[in-house]
């Protein structure tokens, strides 16, 4: 932002010497600061909207308030505030990136729980028909938006331990968090085609992989166990999930191996996140959490966090 308000402030200072201020002159300037905003914001200064909305803003007000101060107090304003705003959120009161990643992390989790305890009912009263059949389309949109939740924390965890040296430490926890981010990214697309499958299979009349209802509440369980960080419930979990479905793919009767296969993956995919999580637990209790109960992976029942 401080790059982007003295980038427009100088090139406003040059519009507005050569042309005068006017209606006119606003345009232009608005027009040559994005233009050369495009192809000089690139890498980190050009993160986002903020860089490009700066510079245009900035010369806009030169032009459109020319006795506003002089090009240099306005870039020594910008200075001030900028460094000011730095020091306290870089050096002073940096973000925890650990805790900001965790959150959007829990949060996917429980919305993945949510759908699966939701086709469980679809699955639970099949001839009620108690549900809309676009409701895997409303819970796609409700799970994408958690997903992206989680990309901005990535990225703005990633920035954090970057540019703040009280974060640095957090770098190994930042990057555990990260193979869980890519995992729940993989489990979410699993939960997916397996509620659209099922539902289709429901609503059609087809007979469904013994265990399936059980193993699906199985997954729900996982699910929200982990989001409360109970790895041991969601390990637990997640071994029945694959044990009621072990074998179900080819003993299924015809039109259902399909779905036993997904509620199969759905179950080891849960079991991969489980592990990861364990991994990163003790490095993330090291790298900034506060006053943190000791780790799943050194406790056999650890409570929830």
């Amino acid at each position: 932002m401080i790059i982007g308000v003295g980038f427009g402030i100088g090139v406003g200072v040059v519009v507005e010497t050569l042309l005068h201020s006017s209606v006119f002159t606003v345009g232009v300037a608005a027009l040559i600061t994005l233009c050369l905003a495009v192809v000089f914001g690139g890498g980190f200064i050009g993160q986002g909207l903020m860089f490009y909305n700066e510079t245009a803003v900035s010369a806009i007000l030169v032009v459109a308030l020319p006795n506003g101060g002089t090009g240099a107090e306005r870039l020594f304003d910008a200075l001030v505030g900028g460094g000011i705003a730095l020091l306290f959120s870089v050096l002073l009161f940096p973000a925890e990136p650990v805790a900001l990643l965790r959150t959007a992390l829990d949060s996917a989790l429980a919305a993945l729980s949510g759908t699966l305890t939701h086709l469980d009912g679809v699955i639970d009263q099949p001839g009620r028909e108690p549900f809309d059949a676009s409701w895997t389309t409303a819970e796609g949109d409700t799970l994408n938006a958690g997903l992206a939740d989680v990309a901005e924390a990535r990225a703005t965890a990633r920035q954090v331990i970057r540019a703040a040296p009280r974060r640095r430490a957090a770098r190994p926890a930042i990057e555990g968090l990260e193979r869980q981010a890519t995992q729940i990214t993989v489990l979410t697309g699993a939960v997916l085609n397996l509620a659209r499958t099922t539902t289709a299979a429901v609503r059609s009349g087809e007979d469904l992989p013994e265990g399936l209802h059980a193993a699906i509440g199985d997954l729900a369980e996982g699910l929200s166990a982990l989001a409360s960080h109970d790895t041991a419930a969601a390990s637990r979990a997640a071994t029945r999930a694959v044990g009621r479905m072990v074998g179900q793919h080819t003993a299924s009767p015809t039109g259902t191996p399909l779905i036993a296969l997904l509620s199969l993956g759905c179950a080891r995919d849960l079991k991969h996140l489980v592990a990861l999580s364990n991994s990163v637990d003790g490095p993330a209790d090291q790298a900034g959490r506060e006053a943190e109960p000791t780790t799943a992976r050194r406790l056999p029942a650890p409570k929830s966090r």
